[in-house]
């Protein structure tokens, strides 16, 4: 195990990396910092799914059952298109009353 953030990993030693709902549980400024880190130890593309607020609004730092942020498309595209020259993002299946799933794929 690491952190998330700082891996011990060389620069682009993955091809492609991913995360599955994990991302939206991080700090601001780990997600950041993960951003930054994903786009150090992977070669080609990653891929990264996570809920996006059904209102299309920033609800920020969010409390239901868990603990997670509830923003809008274009904060989380912000946060990949500091590291990433290519960002795109594709619906998935997942929802509920607040949130709709998708992935972003960002890609060097």
């Amino acid at each position: 195990m690491c952190d998330a953030t700082n891996t011990p990993y060389d620069d682009d030693e993955f091809e492609h990396s991913y995360s599955i709902g994990s991302l939206e549980h991080f700090t601001e400024e780990g997600i950041d910092a993960f951003v930054k880190e994903c786009h150090r130890i992977t070669r080609h593309r990653t891929y990264h799914t996570m809920p996006f607020s059904r209102s299309g609004k920033d609800e920020g730092w969010i409390k239901t059952h868990q603990s997670y942020f509830n923003n809008s498309t274009g904060w989380w595209l912000k946060k990949f298109k500091t590291a990433y020259s290519k960002v795109y993002m594709v619906d998935s299946l997942w929802n509920d009353k607040i949130s709709v799933g998708k992935w972003i794929i960002a890609e060097k």
